[in-house]
């Protein structure tokens, strides 16, 4: 016989609305903030999660900010569940810009930069995960995960910021742009397939060459049969939906339903839910008869209430003063510079073959050096998971924010060196020529 279920407790159910109104609120104005500093809005919205957090508003004013946000399992779990779908349709949407037809055209150097850019990135990575001291572990025991985990970390770009930064230096070269967005779409796919492994082997427990193998061929198997079955079959239950009702809150609905249905499978397979959603979303950019304001719709879900909230979480999380003990700043700063140096060099080194001259190899490797909000909700599920702790965590939200804030003048930098008419000039795919 069923259990009847039980209502909410008033309580708790006024402290999640409380929570939600005073995160979505700063989140929204130090956003905005950033926005007009000409900085990514995530930024601000992590800024407004530290404020609020225990490094800032519970450092000074304890009993406040234990008001707000107390130290209750049941009651986190409630954040948890709204932050969850927040991350499920950030992935679903990231997967939207994967755009499959600009990574075929530009496909020899993208591969190329791709390459470099997650190779030498996991190498360091995995090297440093290795080699750092015990008492940054969550679990001294598990160092192989650690390691691995630090390894995709390293190797993640974001694509946001790097639009972000195209769309703001229109000297950047019309190939230039096409070779750093492919390859960045191609960073992200390897490194949500990656995590997704990495995360199914820790929780697994177990890290011997059967498992690891049984889990790299599920995921494998999981794209290949996405690409090749599930491409026709999410073509018809669009063609279908359109069909039963032609506008755009049902296209919309049917959007945020693929990409439940492909985070459940993937969670199934014991893989990282967010592989699901992320896939979903690039075999779904890829059909035509998806409206612009149905992606315009659920880009205003994300970025309006979902995101910020998200991302203050985050914030809310990050140990500022934690970071300020010496062992712990050094460590900090030795993540950031090893983070830079492989994305940097992996993409240098990678593309020197490929017809890109010198500055042109530095300008795509500043540019895709930028971490991002990517990298924030990588960190984020490795201290869900319980495979960081809250110093390193907090490290690697450090690292995303100060490689986002490098890409941009780094870049700009690199632009003013290109040879006048050394090579074609325009716009990125999709942008307009007027101002914004």
């Amino acid at each position: 016989m069923m259990t009847p279920l039980k209502g909410l407790p008033p309580q708790m159910l006024l402290y999640l609305l409380l929570q939600l109104v005073v995160l979505l609120g700063a989140a929204h104005f130090l956003g905005e903030l950033a926005r007009r500093w000409k900085q990514p809005a995530v930024l601000g919205n992590i800024l407004a999660g530290v404020l609020l957090g225990p490094a800032v508003l519970g450092h000074w004013f304890p009993a406040l900010q234990l008001a707000i946000f107390p130290h209750d399992q049941n009651q986190g779990n409630l954040l948890a569940v709204v932050t969850w779908i927040g991350l499920i349709l950030l992935l679903l949407s990231t997967g939207l810009e994967t755009d499959l037809d600009l990574i075929v055209r530009k496909w020899r150097v993208s591969v190329s930069a791709s390459a470099g850019g997650i190779v030498v990135p996991l190498v360091s990575g995995f090297l440093l995960g290795y080699f750092i001291p015990e008492t940054f572990l969550a679990h001294p025991n598990d160092r192989l995960a650690f390691s691995l985990f630090l390894a995709v970390a390293m190797c993640i770009s974001s694509l946001p910021v790097i639009a972000s930064i195209m769309r703001e230096i229109k000297a950047i070269p019309l190939n230039i742009r096409q070779i750093a967005l492919a390859a960045c779409m191609m960073d992200d796919t390897v490194g949500w397939t990656l995590l997704a492994i990495v995360s199914g082997l820790f929780l697994s427990g177990r890290f011997d060459s059967l498992i690891v193998a049984r889990m790299v061929g599920i995921a494998v198997l999981f794209l290949l049969v996405s690409y090749i079955a599930g491409r026709p079959l999410v073509r018809r239950i669009v063609t279908w939906a359109d069909s039963v009702s032609p506008n755009r809150s049902a296209q919309l609905a049917v959007l945020i339903f693929l990409g439940l249905v492909g985070s459940s499978i993937t969670h199934s397979l014991g893989l990282e839910a967010t592989l699901g959603a992320f896939v979903m979303g690039i075999l779904v950019g890829t059909l035509p008869s998806i409206r612009k304001d149905t992606l315009q719709s659920l880009d205003l879900i994300v970025t309006s209430f979902l995101a910020p909230i998200y991302f203050g979480l985050a914030g809310l999380r990050f140990d500022l003063w934690g970071l300020l003990h010496w062992d712990t700043f050094l460590i900090a700063l030795a993540v950031i510079a090893i983070a830079c140096f492989g994305k940097i060099a992996g993409v240098y080194v990678a593309t020197w073959a490929g017809g890109v001259s010198h500055w042109q190899r530095l300008a795509l490797g500043f540019g895709m050096n930028a971490r991002g909000a990517v990298e924030i909700i990588v960190a984020t599920q490795g201290y869900s998971m319980g495979l960081l702790n809250l110093q390193v965590y907090s490290m690697i939200v450090l690292m995303a924010v100060v490689t986002s804030l490098m890409a941009g003048p780094l870049m700009k930098w690199a632009v003013s060196h290109f040879e006048a008419g050394s090579s074609e000039v325009g716009l990125l795919p999709g942008e307009g020529t007027g101002s914004e």
